[in-house]
């Protein structure tokens, strides 16, 4: 695409969901976001992460 900004953006929406509008199941099983411990256990990087290391690509 040549570009970082559709993918910053599109992780900017998906980081803005708010915990209450996403199904139970999902808030149960951790993806409805926080820190501590289960991102010891995480197999992917944070929103914030990725969007800071899309960040320093520009």
């Amino acid at each position: 695409m040549g570009t970082t900004q559709p993918m910053i953006r599109a992780l900017q929406r998906l980081g803005g969901v708010e915990v209450s509008s996403l199904p139970k199941e999902m808030a149960a099983s951790g993806i409805a976001g926080g820190r501590g411990w289960s991102e010891w256990f995480a197999s992917h990087p944070s929103i914030e992460d990725r969007i800071h290391a899309l960040a320093q690509l520009r």
